[in-house]
């Protein structure tokens, strides 16, 4: 064997597993801009490249990968033999091979900058969990939450879809850890903090370290920056749809009240029944009616379970001279006390 024909076989046999790792991506997930003109350079090399990527898609028989093919490349639909002519490929990639080099691509490079590994986290009512991230962060999510995470070489990014999530992030300077929350965007390094979406408004508290907080518009083509500023530990940030922006100093006796639902606690300090049945609702599916404006007025604190909905009620009525009634085991109706 020469040389030449060494060289000659293991060009063919790269080509073919470059062909398979152009499918694995459009497969994966939508090719970038950058992805599209590096696919369309590769297989404008040769005529070889440009079939030999055909004949993987047509092993690999998925229709969206055919399509996107299509819409990327116009290429001709030859016979095999006579656009390979006299570089006839050493072997031809059948499915079971091309599903071990898929395999194994994917062994060798779970996190690639192209291959997005998102992963959804929801809890229902009442629920909390902790999810430890592959970066060695830790997501603690509270009632009825959902996010959504997709970490790689680059970034780590999670959207927070729906509820409140305490974040305790891994340190890693080169690789910046983002939470979304629809214009808004938190980015940390090393540093722990909450984040709460309402639904006009966006509260973040800071336990620890420094976060940035970046105001976004999305404009018809491009992103709009609109407000930054940054957030110290023992500090609170609130957003809302109206591009207002307020920061205010917390003290640290505060803030564990605001952690509290971590140990599934609430705690209140004179604020009103009506906020304080808004905060407990988040917890338990029971309809809690208040029949007039006088009860809703009155004032309650104390510290609470948020899985204790008896409890709560008893001590309502025990203390705070608050009438319940029961009208169903998941509804009740307050009234203030007439004795």
């Amino acid at each position: 064997m020469t040389t030449k024909n060494v060289i000659h076989l293991a060009s063919q046999e790269m080509i073919h597993e470059e062909a398979a790792m152009w499918v694995l991506r459009i497969e994966s997930s939508p090719l970038s801009a950058e992805e599209k003109r590096e696919l369309k350079e590769w297989a404008r090399r040769s005529k070889v490249h440009a079939q030999v990527l055909r004949d993987t898609a047509e092993v690999w028989d998925r229709m969206d990968v055919m399509e996107g093919l299509a819409e990327l490349l116009p290429l001709e639909s030859k016979p095999r033999s006579q656009m390979l002519g006299k570089y006839k490929p050493a072997f031809i990639l059948g499915a079971p091979l091309l599903a071990s080099v898929v395999v194994l691509f994917l062994f060798l490079l779970p996190s690639s900058s192209w291959f997005s590994n998102q992963k959804i986290y929801e809890t229902p009512i009442g629920a909390l969990q902790v999810v430890k991230m592959e970066d060695g962060s830790a997501v603690t999510l509270n009632t009825a939450t959902k996010i959504q995470a997709a970490f790689d070489v680059s970034q780590r990014k999670i959207e927070l879809l729906k509820g409140e999530a305490f974040f305790e992030v891994a340190h890693d300077e080169n690789v910046p850890f983002i939470v979304t929350v629809g214009a808004t965007q938190i980015e940390a390094v090393g540093t722990a903090f909450s984040v709460q979406r309402l639904v006009d408004e966006v509260e973040v508290t800071v336990t620890e370290g420094r976060v940035k907080i970046t105001k976004v518009q999305q404009g018809d083509r491009e992103v709009k920056q609109q407000q930054v500023l940054f957030a110290d530990g023992g500090q609170q940030v609130y957003l809302n749809d109206q591009k207002k922006i307020a920061v205010q100093s917390v003290k640290p006796e505060e803030i564990a009240k605001v952690l509290m639902w971590q140990q599934r606690m609430l705690a209140f300090n004179g604020e009103t029944l009506e906020e304080v049945i808004a905060e407990f609702s988040r917890y338990t599916q029971a309809e809690i009616r208040i029949v007039d404006e006088e009860t809703a007025a009155i004032r309650v604190g104390g510290y609470f379970r948020s899985d204790d909905l008896p409890g709560i009620m008893k001590s309502l009525e025990e203390n705070f001279e608050i009438s319940v009634e029961q009208q169903s085991p998941s509804h009740f109706v307050l009234s203030k006390s007439m004795q």
